[in-house]
């Protein structure tokens, strides 16, 4: 099953609606989740993101497999984001987690416990809009491997 989990609420009722709307097709496709951990709570740096990986971390478990989104991972294309899909979809034992930081970004234990770290661009976007765009690159490789028309 592939698990897209994010810290903070959306606040952007058009981003959300977006982001549920590919949530939807993905899940006609795979076995799909969508997960929202809420805000972490904190007043000093780095306090949120740390309450948020706490978070992070009890949902992935000793056995998913945790991709995470950072400006410094892995950039690719979509097909070759699509064959990277299949490849995880089909060896990965358990679930295939992919995770997103709130506004203070990713803490230093989700980022060592993750198995892979990749790059939506290296422009920086809102939360919320990169979620929405890992949703849509999910829906483009999934449509890809299935030889659908919506990639072209």
């Amino acid at each position: 099953m592939i698990r897209v989990i994010w810290a903070g609420a959306s606040r952007d009722r058009l981003l959300a609606d977006l982001a549920e709307r590919y949530a939807h097709r993905i899940s006609r496709r795979t076995p799909f989740r969508l997960e929202d951990l809420g805000v972490g709570r904190g007043s000093r740096p780095g306090q949120v993101a740390a309450a948020e990986g706490k978070k992070f971390l009890s949902r992935v478990g000793p056995d998913g497999y945790l991709v995470t989104l950072e400006d410094s991972g892995q950039a690719m294309g979509s097909r070759p984001f699509a064959r990277w899909l299949q490849e995880l979809m089909s060896r990965a034992g358990g679930d295939l987690f992919f995770a997103l930081g709130g506004h203070e970004g990713l803490s230093d234990p989700v980022r060592e416990r993750s198995n892979s770290c990749i790059s939506l661009s290296s422009m920086t976007f809102t939360h919320e809009m990169a979620r929405v765009i890992l949703l849509e690159q999910i829906y483009r490789a999934l449509t890809i491997l299935r030889g659908e028309p919506y990639h072209h």
